[in-house]
């Protein structure tokens, strides 16, 4: 009986896991399909989901080609080099070249984003923080359309929305109260 309990016990902590890790195999595999026919829009958010559900090497590397192919060569660009990163730290030499490679390819043609701002600004872009550390400096983006908003006390609201274009564009948003 106990050890029938024990078993009991074990099968229901590890069904979570091993359901998380069967539904991003089936999004990942769905995921693969979707970039095989070309609908790299579909595929992104499948490969996404996965990595969600259980991140992995294989899959952000499979992200990162992905958003090649959608032209989100910022995103590619910077997952090319967190998988470049976590396979040197796991011994995966073959994979951190291929990432190192593509990443050095996409590098010349990254388009940036400047936001500068006056001191005691907080920035959001797309809605996401803005590192203060990053205002002033060229950071790269993916081509398409930007909202920056910022905010500081005692200021009114500033919002202004950008197209960065492609092909290794920089495009400047002063933000001013």
């Amino acid at each position: 009986m106990r050890s029938a309990l024990l078993s009991l016990v074990l099968f229901l902590v590890a069904t979570p896991a091993f359901a998380d890790r069967a539904a991003a195999e089936a999004l990942f595999t769905e995921g693969r399909k979707l970039m095989d026919e070309g609908n790299y829009a579909a595929a992104c958010a499948k490969l996404e989901a996965s990595n969600k559900e259980d991140p992995a090497i294989g899959t952000q590397l499979n992200l990162a080609m992905c958003f090649e192919k959608l032209g989100k060569t910022a995103s590619a660009w910077a997952m090319y080099m967190q998988v470049a990163n976590a396979s040197n730290s796991s011994g995966r030499n073959d994979r951190a070249q291929l990432a190192q490679s593509r990443a050095a390819a996409l590098l010349p043609t990254l388009s940036k984003l400047v936001v500068t701002a006056p001191a005691g600004a907080t920035i959001r872009v797309d809605g996401a923080p803005w590192s203060a550390a990053a205002t002033g400096i060229p950071t790269p983006v993916d081509p398409g359309r930007h909202t920056v908003e910022a905010s500081a006390p005692n200021k009114p609201s500033f919002r202004r929305v950008v197209e960065v274009p492609g092909n290794a564009t920089t495009v400047t948003v002063a933000v001013t109260f």
